[in-house]
């Protein structure tokens, strides 16, 4: 959880605490009123933030 600190706005925190808790990429669109599609992107520049490779 350590790393969050590091990825700046509100939503990709968000994001990745629901990720990280075990939410599906559907569960975490419905909950933030997003397109699955939206989180998808989202979590690739998480990764790459992080810089993972999966």
């Amino acid at each position: 959880m350590e790393r969050l600190g590091h990825l700046g706005d509100e939503r990709p925190r968000d994001i990745a605490v629901l990720k990280l808790e075990g939410y599906t990429n559907e569960e975490i669109a419905e909950n933030l009123s997003v397109t699955v599609r939206t989180i998808e992107r989202k979590l690739k520049r998480i990764r790459l933030a992080w810089g993972e490779n999966n």
